[in-house]
């Protein structure tokens, strides 16, 4: 046996935490055993304490000696992307919006939207993949652009054609928007409501009133914060919705994202399970990360004070992109595949395109894509490869030929993500088992 490679020893809350990044394991050390295991090869620790190696050995900390274990997490995750039993669907109804949001990395034109030829392709896919004998569940998602602008020609009649097709097939099946909730209105809610399946909303702010105004507003001027705030509390009166408000934020406008636990008190927004909040910030925004954070921090603080269920941006989640997964796949509004929909639906992007049979062909930059997602060599190496996966495969894929650590990571940069890891895992509430010496 040998210590594995993704085994971390870090000094957290005045105790010594042993990580292991493949099964997530932690355990607290006392500090006798700490330098046993530090200090100390496999062999001599099973002579010196045997039950501490077997519970090693138990938990995966100690592997066989031959093991390639890059090779166990590529396995695990080719099993997971390939699973049978599940698959999520996103479509692109349109492109357009009805808001022009000054980071949108979309180029907003007019009358890029679902054609009949396309829709009737998508219906003839999902036919095709709720007939399939080993799937369980199908999540069919839709972003854009702004997807609710065509919510009456294309939205509507594409869930109701998905619905009636997991009744008829015998499968799960779930809906989910990302959009700007403008265009939430109750005939909407109300044609959801009428599914009784789990719908997903994912909606932006951009600050307080004044500072989300200022970027999100409609073409006369209108400003939409209040409006989304009132539509959300209309779909959180279904406890099958779910709301996550995504707070996009910037050295300008996080010091106002104080307002929002008023403002959703305001609203007659009480803190729910089906309510969560979360803060991103925005990729061309390239201020002080210290002062940005501090401010965040002091956000998060209030919000949880006050009840709502919001995330912690230190948190480290264990998480693989949907990108990754071969059983997703977005189709854009011209019956181009993509993918990722964090970068713009441009033809030269095109990852395939939906024939008229409803079959995706994928092209050669798929291929790339599956050939680039498990990382370079030194990513195999690595000993953080299990949370850091190389990087989601949209940024490998545009790394096309490096060979080292695309992220740049240092060792610092490690010991902070595990470090990040401990704590969110402790934060969790996990118990955590702790071993000593008899």
């Amino acid at each position: 046996m040998k210590k594995s490679l993704y085994n971390h020893l870090s000094f957290i809350d005045e105790s010594w935490v042993l990580y292991n990044a493949f099964t997530d394991e932690v355990s607290v050390l006392a500090p006798e055993v700490k330098e046993l295991y530090e200090k100390h090869d496999v062999d001599e620790i099973r002579k010196i304490h045997p039950e501490f190696y077997d519970y090693l050995q138990v938990k995966q900390f100690l592997v066989p000696k031959s093991e390639n274990e890059s090779s166990k997490c590529i396995a695990q995750w080719d099993k997971e992307d390939n699973d049978p039993s599940s698959f999520s669907l996103t479509v692109n109804p349109t492109l357009d919006c009805n808001m022009s949001c000054w980071y949108c990395y979309e180029k907003h034109q007019a009358n890029r939207t679902m054609k009949e030829e396309i829709s009737e392709r998508v219906y003839k896919f999902i036919a095709n993949k709720m007939a399939d004998p080993l799937l369980k569940s199908f999540d069919l998602s839709f972003f854009g652009g702004e997807p609710l602008i065509q919510f009456k020609h294309i939205v509507k009649p594409l869930a109701e054609f998905a619905h009636q097709q997991a009744i008829s097939n015998g499968k799960n099946f779930k809906v989910g928007f990302t959009t700007n909730g403008y265009l939430l209105f109750p005939k909407v809610l109300d044609f959801l409501s009428s599914l009784k399946v789990p719908v997903h909303f994912q909606i932006t702010l951009d600050g307080n009133e004044r500072m989300h105004n200022k970027t999100r507003h409609t073409a006369n001027g209108t400003g939409s914060y209040f409006k989304i705030l009132e539509n959300c509390k209309n779909a959180l009166a279904n406890p099958l919705f779910n709301v996550s408000l995504r707070c996009n934020y910037t050295t300008e406008n996080v010091a106002t994202f104080m307002d929002l636990a008023g403002d959703l008190e305001k609203t007659g927004i009480a803190p729910a399970k089906n309510l969560q909040i979360n803060f991103h910030r925005v990729w061309q925004d390239h201020g002080s990360d210290k002062e940005v954070e501090n401010h965040i921090d002091k956000v998060y603080q209030t919000l949880v004070e006050s009840g709502y269920n919001a995330s912690d941006i230190h948190a480290q989640e264990k998480y693989r992109c949907y990108a990754e997964h071969n059983n997703h796949i977005v189709i854009n509004y011209d019956g181009n595949l993509f993918h990722c929909t964090a970068r713009d639906f441009t033809p030269e992007k095109s990852e395939g395109a939906i024939n008229e049979e409803g079959t995706l062909q994928l092209n050669e930059k798929s291929l790339l894509r599956s050939k680039l997602k498990w990382g370079t060599e030194a990513c195999m190496k690595c000993s953080i490869y299990p949370l850091c996966n190389g990087l989601c495969s949209q940024q490998k894929v545009e790394h096309n030929g490096a060979t080292g650590c695309i992220a740049g990571y240092t060792q610092e940069n490690k010991v902070a993500i595990i470090d990040k890891r401990v704590r969110y895992i402790i934060n969790e509430g996990k118990k955590l088992p702790n071993i000593n010496l008899k």
